[in-house]
């Protein structure tokens, strides 16, 4: 494909339009809230609004044709936006939360780099998101949360195009339970460009290796001091993240990761400091 081509296909061609979404079906604690998404459009992002806090929300998951590309809990969602400094990220306005599923990348300098992830959607295609609700049982404190859920909500579509170039995933793996000291995944996903890896844990120290090679070496310390000086507007690190970002200087094109030209092996080698398996959440575009 030639760049021309590529370019139009990565490009936001018209105004951003914001709608209401469908009426949600389902809504009821310890269930999957189902809304169909239209299918055609751009989607730039989506606002989830509810009266639950995040707590309550096990997860949040966009389905393309069956696959579930983006799944996310209501937590991780919070921890995106504040990590990126967007204003309201977990705060009730008038007792009520939104939630921002953002398949774009407001981040990026350039329309190209914000609209690169954008989610594209054919004529053909069959799209939902779900919002997975925990068992009223569940909540910290009796009536901690509110008897009845509301959901509604917002998406933000632009046009759309006419082949979709990436899929937008965000998926979580864990590693195994592992000690403390320097320990090695060999797991990392290797079918798609990875924009960013949180890794939840006590990790002091990352480094990453291709085919023996080291591409990335850094402590937390100086990785979080990196992160609050890179970009537009610099990052906001989360406490208990150490944040993989290789697009942290908004260039969220050129500065994609690729590990799919990985010939022999790919090493997630990290310093733990407290033992546990540790959950690392994985953004990535998937060529189609």
């Amino acid at each position: 494909m030639k760049k021309e081509e590529i370019r139009a296909l990565t490009t936001r061609t018209g105004n951003v339009v914001p709608s209401q979404i469908n009426t949600p079906e389902g809504v009821a604690y310890g269930k999957p809230a189902t809304i169909k998404l239209t299918a055609g459009p751009t989607y730039e992002e989506s606002h989830i609004r509810t009266n639950v806090p995040a707590a309550a929300i096990e997860k949040i998951e966009v389905i393309l044709n069956g696959d579930s590309d983006i799944v996310i809990a209501g937590e991780v969602l919070e921890m995106f936006e504040k990590y990126k400094k967007h204003a309201g990220s977990g705060v009730a306005v008038d007792g009520t939360f939104t939630y921002v599923i953002p398949f774009s990348d407001l981040c990026g300098r350039t329309i190209e780099a914000q609209s690169v992830s954008a989610f594209v959607t054919l004529s053909s295609d069959n799209v939902f998101l779900k919002v997975h609700f925990r068992p009223k049982s569940a909540e910290p404190t009796p009536d901690a949360w509110p008897s009845v859920i509301e959901l509604d909500g917002t998406n933000y579509t632009s046009p759309g195009k006419p082949a979709r170039l990436f899929r937008n995933i965000v998926r979580t793996i864990t590693t195994p339970n592992m000690s403390t000291g320097e320990v090695t995944f060999l797991d990392l996903p290797k079918d798609g460009y990875i924009r960013r890896a949180h890794i939840k844990g006590d990790v002091s120290k990352v480094e990453l290796k291709k085919d023996g090679k080291t591409h990335f070496e850094q402590s937390k310390a100086q990785n979080d001091f990196e992160l609050r000086r890179s970009g537009v507007l610099g990052k906001a690190p989360q406490a208990g993240y150490y944040h993989l970002d290789f697009i942290k200087h908004d260039f969220n094109i050129s500065d994609l990761y690729n590990p799919m030209n990985v010939s022999r092996e790919q090493e997630l080698i990290m310093q733990l400091d407290t033992a546990g398996s540790v959950p690392i959440i994985i953004e990535m575009l998937k060529p189609v």
